[in-house]
């Protein structure tokens, strides 16, 4: 679950050491966080902290089993996107 401290900080608390998340911009934004950046003259580093880009809820999936897990997802009607992947490396 994303809380405060936005994805970056909330994936590194599940990471074991020597793993870094690599996340891929393009994931489906909700339009409000458009409307909510202009209108309150908010930067980007911000919005990624504060309001997640729309992410409330992450699964990081041992390779292999990405397919079983989306598809189990559609089956319960909830339409997962891929947000990056797992490296090896510094947080």
């Amino acid at each position: 679950h994303i809380t405060g401290g936005g994805l970056a900080e909330n994936l590194e608390r599940v990471l074991p050491d020597g793993c870094r998340a690599l996340l891929r911009r393009g994931w489906p934004e909700p339009p409000a966080f458009g409307w909510l950046k202009r209108l309150g003259d908010i930067d980007e580093a911000e919005m990624d902290r504060v309001f997640n880009r729309g992410v409330g809820f992450v699964l990081v999936v041992e390779r292999g089993f990405e397919t079983a897990v989306v598809d189990t997802l559609r089956a319960e009607n909830v339409e997962p996107f891929p947000l990056g992947e797992i490296a090896e490396g510094g947080r």
